[in-house]
């Protein structure tokens, strides 16, 4: 019986030195995990690359932690190059995209890229509609360029028009002159 109080005695004695041991790390915890300081965002001089297809636009890093790692998400869409904190993208063609940014402090930002067209062009700018006295002609003109989502209108009760797809359809009832305009999801207008 003595024995097992000896053996309870020296198994306290060492409980309470890890006890006290483990009290002196809490003290030292600060020196063992250094608080790590709060690093910048990285910002931007725009949120968004608006660049026509076949041109180039340039975003400047204007805060950040530095080496900077720049990736197009779609190159198809947006080819970019970085140099001295500026990022140049290059519009492939139409599309939405984006560019993502890491610096060296794991800190990253995403930069959306619109790659659109400048103009919307036509098959032809003009027609000439030749008709049969008392018959409806209608004339089919393709749109080749534009932003999609495209609306007609015009001013003139000689014929309507409207669109399917990437087409142009007028329909003429009366001998006349009128304009016909064309807008596209981007804004842009062609008469």
């Amino acid at each position: 019986m003595n024995t097992i109080y000896k053996t309870w005695f020296f198994l306290l004695i060492i409980l309470s030195f890890g006890v006290v041991a483990c009290n002196d790390d809490e003290d030292k915890k600060g020196e063992l995990f250094p608080e790590i300081p709060e690093s910048q965002p990285i910002e931007l001089d725009s949120d968004i690359a608006d660049v026509f297809v076949g041109g180039t636009s340039v975003v400047k890093i204007t805060k950040g932690g530095g080496d900077y790692k720049v990736v197009s998400l779609n190159p198809s869409i947006a080819e970019i190059s970085f140099t001295n904190s500026q990022i140049s993208v290059a519009g492939l063609k139409m599309g939405r995209s984006a560019i993502l940014i890491t610096d060296a402090n794991s800190q990253y930002k995403t930069l959306e890229v619109v790659s659109h067209y400048n103009q919307i062009i036509l098959e032809q700018n003009s027609v000439v509609v030749g008709m049969k006295l008392g018959h409806v002609t209608t004339v089919k003109i393709d749109i080749i360029q534009g932003n999609g989502d495209y609306k007609c209108s015009s001013q003139t009760e000689i014929f309507d028009t409207w669109i399917e797809e990437n087409q142009l359809f007028i329909e003429a009832r009366e001998e006349g002159t009128a304009t016909v305009t064309i807008t596209d999801d981007y804004g842009l207008k062609i008469e």
